[in-house]
């Protein structure tokens, strides 16, 4: 450790002792975001893209009934804590509250589904592919961060989807060779999509493994930007937000339309609005009369509008596919799955396999026979059904930790919209979010040190 002004600073190798658990808070001052510059770190930095690739193109490659992906997150961890003992030592004890979170969760599932009479060798499964990979994502992600620095990290994270955005826009214009690239990653994984997604060449995902992964990694490429801007800029109220986001809000924005997903669309704006009423309180009222008027107009020449869009073919601006009118039946029978069992169904639980019991109060939902083939589209219910009732505590502990974190909160608000309307989410078939946690937890961390009370002079002079 390195003593700059009295003040105790982590040297970006990260290899100091470690120290007690009530000392072993992060202190992540402006170069430790910086990381190494090695040779080393050049590998890490290496393998750290093949990882982020393999989990975004190719995330069904399998070897040996295991992704590719697994195998080459356990050997940048093994490379990490063989060569950086004790920095995997501070990951455990800086992250604690994430891996808490985590040991929490994990918790819970494992008794409901024992509650539920779910065979150990599938809780145990579920634990290690859900749990375990969400806790080894978290350190491998500090691992990261202290090693390559914030700015490569971020980068590297961002340079993958942002060529899966790319090539969606070449797919969304009709370049066939955008298309042969992604039949060309189909053949290397074992499930079959082409019936699915492919067939028609319907709807663009990129390099994604699909449509709506996709969505889901622009809202994550999103929040990650976010957060690097935060390292280097800050936010709080009358500074507004950080510099360069809304270049990147535009990006996201246009790849969203182009794949079609309507959720990171609506989670975009939803960010706007609170982003303008975060940095301009007290001109939000303002802003509101002026923009009162435009929306009268706007009101006024609506079907004119909608028609335009509508007509345009995008499946972005449409409403009436069997998308959105299967959602209400979906909704309606994840509510009505909590309310018969809030406890929680277990890790292994599947909506599909109850709409027998419920179809009798489902059948009259427009579009209603979409329960018999698709999970609920809502992760927030998903979490519910699996966990039950006794995870909400986390639930609030989270949405407490973001609210007094106002700018890391609405690096993710785009997120914790997109994931209203589909299946995926943290431990829920999202990983790739894990490895972003200990960047949030390092910029709300700073933002408390910046604002914590400046000791006051005493008398007799300072303490």
């Amino acid at each position: 450790m390195i003593t700059v002004s009295g003040t105790v600073v982590l040297q970006p190798e990260a290899n100091a002792s470690l120290t007690a658990v009530g000392q072993c808070r992060p202190n992540f001052a402006g170069d430790d975001f910086l990381g190494e510059r090695s040779s080393f770190g050049t590998v890490v930095l290496l393998l750290s893209l093949l990882l982020f690739f393999l989990s975004v193109a190719l995330v069904r490659f399998m070897v040996g009934g295991a992704p590719v992906r697994a195998f080459v997150a356990l050997l940048l961890a093994g490379l990490l804590s063989a060569t950086r003992p004790r920095l995997f030592g501070r990951a455990l004890c800086e992250m604690r509250n994430p891996l808490l979170v985590i040991a929490y969760a994990a918790g819970v599932g494992a008794a409901v589904s024992a509650f539920n009479h779910l065979p150990l060798a599938s809780i145990l499964r579920q634990l290690l592919e859900i749990h375990g990979q969400a806790a080894l994502a978290v350190l491998i992600g500090y691992s990261l961060l202290r090693i390559i620095g914030a700015e490569r990290l971020v980068g590297a994270f961002v340079l993958v989807i942002g060529l899966s955005s790319a090539v969606s826009l070449l797919q969304a214009a009709g370049m066939d060779a955008a298309w042969r690239l992604r039949d060309t990653l189909q053949d290397l994984q074992t499930y079959d999509l082409e019936n699915i997604f492919l067939a028609g060449r319907l709807r663009a995902m990129g390099l994604s493994f699909s449509p709506v992964h996709l969505g889901t990694q622009l809202c994550l490429a999103f929040a990650a930007y976010y957060l690097l801007r935060l390292t280097k800029d800050g936010a709080s109220p009358g500074r507004g937000v950080p510099h360069g986001i809304w270049r990147s809000w535009t990006a996201a924005l246009l790849a969203a339309v182009a794949s079609g997903n309507r959720s990171p669309i609506l989670g975009l704006a939803v960010l706007a609005i609170a982003a303008a009423v975060y940095a301009w309180p007290a001109r939000s009222a303002l802003l509101a009369v002026m923009v009162l008027p435009l929306l009268a107009v706007a009101w006024l020449y609506a079907d004119s509008l909608i028609g335009y869009f509508v007509n345009s073919g995008m499946r972005a601006f449409r409403v009436g596919d069997k998308s959105s009118e299967g959602r209400e039946a979906l909704r309606a029978f994840g509510l009505m799955l909590v309310a018969d069992q809030p406890f929680g169904y277990g890790l292994t639980f599947s909506s599909t396999n109850h709409v027998k019991a419920f179809w009798s109060q489902l059948q009259g939902f427009a579009n209603a026979e979409t329960v018999w083939g698709n999970a609920i589209h809502n992760y927030y219910l998903n979490i519910l059904h699996k966990y039950g009732v006794l995870i909400l505590p986390l639930g609030l502990y989270v949405v407490r930790a973001l609210w007094r974190h106002k700018p890391v909160l609405l690096a993710f608000l785009p997120y914790a919209v997109h994931i209203f309307f589909h299946n995926d989410g943290p431990l829920q078939s999202d990983f790739l979010i894990w490895y972003l946690i200990p960047l949030a937890v390092a910029v709300g961390l700073r933002a408390d040190d910046r604002t914590e009370p400046v000791p006051r002079r005493g008398p007799r002079g300072p303490t």
